[in-house]
């Protein structure tokens, strides 16, 4: 993953084979480079509170032949503790 500022970069690659486990040499290959855009909060900053926004493109090839594909992902979360400074209590003499 490549951060740059509210953009993240990432990058996924895998192998998958069956030549331990049966007669056949069949081996899948697949790769998935995305962007993720964290989008900034532009209201209350006690809230903590994010919207994320990604994209990603899939290729796969294997025996079957070559499959492409896109996903899409869109995400909130939120804390709902609220942040507050509590002055602390001065005890009486």
């Amino acid at each position: 993953m490549i951060d740059r500022g509210n953009l993240h970069y990432t990058l996924e690659a895998s192998f998958d084979s069956t030549r331990l486990l049966s007669r056949t040499e069949e081996d899948i290959y697949s790769i998935r480079p995305g962007v993720l855009w964290e989008i900034p909060t532009r209201r209350n900053r006690e809230i903590l509170s994010h919207w994320v926004v990604g994209f990603a493109l899939n290729n796969t090839y294997g025996p079957g032949g070559n499959s492409l594909g896109a996903s899409f992902k869109l995400r909130y979360s939120r804390d709902l503790k609220v942040r507050r400074h509590r002055v602390p209590v001065m005890s009486l003499p």
